[in-house]
């Protein structure tokens, strides 16, 4: 269950792409131009779709640069750039492990797919469609071939006067697989002081199973 919340939390961080080639993406390009001078927040909510086999979850993510704190389906997950933790309260077990930037496995290290966006995708296209009722504003990503496990993507913005409001991303998987995220209460504001984003290891009680990979 782990590593399977930890993908799902990887693919919600595709909300906050920090990517420099958008192609003809203008809506994308407003977004993303706002990000890095900022924090961002929001909530995700997925499902997963495989064969006859179906998973769903929640989250919230804060993210800034290359730090993050996301937390969803029992697991938190620390970065503060330097050092990433994964605790779960409730098997009282804490993984600890150095924040590698050139390592460009997206599923370990999800914060890349928002600091390095465009070794991952590139924004081919966009155009308005209505969904549940609203009109947005669709974004097509193309993978590139390192991006491993997903073949095609797009993310969908809600746009007014201000920076573009991402609401939900679809993701496909070479397998078959499908993940959609909706996502809600996203929010930029100044970033703040990275400290924010460590974890205190001190606060973990005696009773947790520490593994320093550092």
């Amino acid at each position: 269950m782990m590593k399977f919340t930890r993908f799902a939390q990887a693919a919600a961080c595709i909300i906050v792409l920090t990517a420099s080639n958008a192609g003809d993406a203008a809506v994308f390009s407003r977004f993303v131009s706002a990000l890095p001078d900022a924090r961002a927040e929001f909530e995700y909510a997925y499902r997963l779709s495989s064969g006859n086999t179906e998973m769903s979850g929640s989250g919230s993510v804060i993210f800034q640069g290359d730090a993050f704190v996301m937390k969803g389906d029992g697991l938190e997950v620390y970065c503060d750039g330097t050092d990433r933790w994964t605790v779960d309260r409730n098997a009282r077990e804490a993984v600890a492990e150095l924040f590698d930037r050139d390592n460009m496995d997206i599923f370990s290290n999800p914060a890349l797919m928002a600091v390095n966006a465009d070794g991952f995708f590139t924004a081919v296209s966009e155009s308005s469609v209505s969904s549940n009722g609203k009109d947005i504003v669709r974004t097509v990503l193309a993978p590139k071939s390192n991006t491993g496990r997903v073949s095609s993507a797009f993310l969908d913005f809600s746009v007014g006067d201000g920076i573009p409001v991402p609401v939900g991303a679809h993701l496909t998987m070479e397998d078959g697989s499908v993940l959609d995220i909706s996502i809600s209460g996203f929010e930029c504001m100044p970033a703040g002081d990275i400290s924010f984003f460590s974890f205190d290891a001190g606060s973990l009680g005696e009773d947790f199973v520490v593994t320093d990979l550092r």
